[in-house]
């Protein structure tokens, strides 16, 4: 078996015999040195058989007519391709698992202590939100049911007045940031950014662009938090664009998880349970619509919307009810009912006068 190497046209072919038949195949290049270390190659893989390792690389180089002349005279034959799974097999395939994780409870193991669940969950639907805006799937395999940390069983956690009296006097070197929690309802990322430039003094106002929402809210200052605020302006003389609450210790900005541990450790000198950021936020709402506010003016002073402020506050707070059934109990309304009393007996109720 010896192959040279002859010129036909523009394009370089292989001439010789084997087994007694004369082959004359192009090699499909205009290159001598191209031509000459395919020919070597062709009559190695010829040598080695059916088993030869050359066969593959030969396949992707040569013509495709003069490859299957070529295997044909040794026998050799592809191996089958291995089906690839499709696309949406694979993430039918992973929705399972995932699926099958979340209900073994694995899932929640991993999950900030079970916690997390419900942000796992969302944000794996958020995934295959992508795969549809970009036509990978034409339907969402993940449930989301609510939003993340919904609790339809929980609600407002607001403080009591005896709670707030302990944790204002047990504040000391934090008393500025408890009050600005205490009058303002402000996320702890919102209060940690406060700068000095965002406080109207003229007005007695905070105007804040909240950073979760990006609502404007302007939040009046009460005087027990105006009058902290101002001896604080004296003795530091800051500049605007400084930020309010410093850490009392280092005089350096405080990070949210730092004025969590602060508020934290407030709460264990106070002996008060349970105290963080948000419930401050809760008080604030509460306080409010205890007052007298309706959910439309809470909803502009927290930067939230009416239906959060309707569903997370109004059905679980006790002074909510209270002053409903003062309302209720007052003697107007359509029957006048005022200095009415009422008796049961026998399973029956009278008025008596």
């Amino acid at each position: 078996m010896k192959f040279t190497v002859i010129h036909r046209d523009r394009k370089r072919r292989l001439d010789g015999y084997i087994l007694g038949k004369r082959l004359r195949l192009s090699l499909g290049t205009a290159n001598d040195s191209t031509a000459d270390a395919w020919k070597n190659k062709i009559e190695r893989a010829l040598q080695g058989g059916a088993d030869s390792p050359l066969w593959p690389e030969l396949k992707r180089f040569l013509p495709p007519q003069t490859f299957r002349t070529l295997a044909e005279i040794v026998g050799y034959r592809e191996a089958p391709a291995i089906e690839q799974p499709t696309w949406v097999q694979l993430h039918a395939a992973f929705c399972a698992e995932m699926q099958s994780r979340i209900v073994l409870g694995k899932l929640a193991k991993v999950s900030r202590g079970g916690r997390g669940l419900a942000l796992d969950i969302a944000i794996l639907h958020r995934v295959f939100a992508f795969a549809i805006d970009t036509e990978m799937v034409e339907k969402n395999p993940v449930r989301l049911d609510g939003r993340p940390g919904d609790n339809p069983e929980g609600g407002a956690q607001p403080f009591t007045g005896e709670e707030l009296r302990k944790l204002r006097e047990s504040a000391g070197d934090d008393l500025l940031a408890f009050q600005l929690f205490r009058w303002t309802g402000l996320r702890r990322s919102d209060a940690i950014a406060l700068t000095w430039g965002e406080i109207d003094w003229q007005a007695a106002e905070i105007n804040r662009l909240t950073q979760k929402r990006k609502k404007r809210v302007l939040l009046p200052i009460p005087q027990e938090l105006l009058f902290a605020l101002e001896a604080e302006r004296d003795r530091r003389k800051p500049d605007l664009q400084e930020r309010v609450l410093l850490h009392p210790g280092t005089q350096d900005p405080l990070s949210v998880k730092r004025i969590y541990e602060r508020m934290k450790a407030l709460g264990r000198r106070a002996e008060v349970a349970n105290v963080h950021p948000h419930r401050f936020r809760d008080t604030f709402a509460v306080d409010m619509l205890a007052r007298g506010a309706s959910p439309y003016d809470v909803a502009k002073l927290l930067g939230d919307t009416v239906a959060t402020i309707e569903k997370h506050y109004a059905p679980f707070v006790k002074e909510l009810r209270d002053r409903a059934r003062r309302f209720m109990e007052n003697g107007e309304g359509l029957e006048k009912t005022s200095g009415t009393i009422w008796t049961q007996s026998q399973g029956t109720t009278r008025r008596l006068q």
